[in-house]
């Protein structure tokens, strides 16, 4: 572990005088290897996003149209399936739940994912 931590003045030294706690060729090898983990972890996530281009728009889809998923969706979706309607679900042709339905909607707090963003 390196660091350059902020150390209170000592011994004579300058407050305006910096300290270097590693040589340059180490601190250019941290450098180096931040470098090459931050660049393998955006290949990583580009190839999964491009891999699972499907499962990204079908996500993309369900949440322009629900506003939220739960676990069930998710699981459609990760499946390669649309996504059913969310159990606390009006829809459009059914109208909003009513405020009582609302309310008692995401009363299943089993779901690892939780309920509707409005109870957060």
């Amino acid at each position: 572990m390196y660091d350059e931590g902020e150390e209170e003045v000592f011994l004579g030294r300058s407050a305006g005088q910096s300290h270097q706690a590693m040589s340059d060729e180490t601190a250019t090898q941290i450098d180096q290897e931040v470098r090459r983990i931050i660049d393998e972890c955006y290949e990583t996530s580009t190839r999964l996003l491009e891999e699972n281009i499907e499962k990204l728009h079908l996500m993309a889809k369900a949440l322009m149209l629900y506003e939220t998923l739960d676990s069930d969706q998710i699981d459609d979706i990760m499946a390669g399936r649309d996504p059913r309607e969310p159990r606390d679900w009006g829809g459009p042709d059914k109208g909003a739940p009513a405020e009582a339905e609302a309310d008692t909607a995401g009363d299943d707090r089993t779901s690892p994912i939780g309920g509707p963003a409005g109870e957060h």
